[in-house]
This record gives structure tokens, C-alpha cells and sequence, in this order.
């Protein structure tokens, strides 16, 4: 993966989008609009294991905030029947102005994509 924004996960973390999907569909979901909550029922079952929601919408909060972001790419693939992607992401911190970019691994779970990684 590329560079990760200090201190976190990246935007789709916490705003976990498929390969493609018009994020004006989910504007009270998105990043800037602050559903950490919302954000942490759309990651894979195995984020879920490894952190509890209470702490994942403490350390989001905590986050410097991103300004904008652009989906740069995309691959799917099907190994055997799992669904895999992978979304590389440009985004901008809204204080600072800086820019990085990083690559996020999906997975298709009972037919939603989530962020796992």
C-alpha cells in the first residue's frame, strides 16, 4: 500500500465505498459529515473483531480531517469465489492541505463491499 495519512485509517475507512459507487448516494455517511458510526457498520466482519465501535469512532474523531478525496483506481478479483478489491485513493487534510495517497483493501461480504484492512 501507499503512504497513509499520520494517525489512522484512510477516508474509506471511514467512509467504505465499492469499486465505482457514486458516494452522492451516501452523503450522510461520508467523512466530512462526521457518521463515524455509520462509517464502522460498513467495515468487514474481521475490523469488527479487532476493534470495538466505540473506540473506532474515538479514534476517527480524533483524526485530522479530510477536505476532499478521489478515487484514482480500482481492481476487483475473484479467487475461487472471494471477492477482492483494492482502491487506491487521493486525499486532501483540510488543515494542512497535504495530500496523500494509499491503497484500501476491500472485500465483498453477503453482497456489500466493506473496508478491510
Amino acid at each position: 500500500m501507499n503512504h497513509r495519512p499520520p494517525g489512522g485509517l484512510s477516508p474509506l475507512a471511514r467512509q467504505p465505498y465499492p469499486p465505482g459507487h457514486d458516494v452522492r448516494a451516501d452523503n450522510g455517511s461520508r467523512p466530512e459529515a462526521g457518521n463515524y458510526a455509520g462509517a464502522y457498520g460498513r467495515l468487514c466482519d474481521r475490523a469488527h473483531d479487532t476493534m470495538p465501535q466505540e473506540d473506532f469512532v474515538r479514534i476517527q474523531s480524533a483524526q485530522l480531517k479530510i477536505s476532499s478525496y478521489e478515487i484514482t483506481g480500482v481492481n476487483v478479483s475473484n479467487h475461487n469465489g472471494r471477492v477482492t478489491g483494492t482502491v487506491q485513493v487521493e486525499t486532501v487534510q483540510a488543515v494542512t492541505g497535504a495530500r496523500f495517497t494509499q491503497g484500501v483493501a476491500l472485500v465483498k461480504e453477503n453482497g456489500d463491499w466493506r473496508v478491510c484492512q
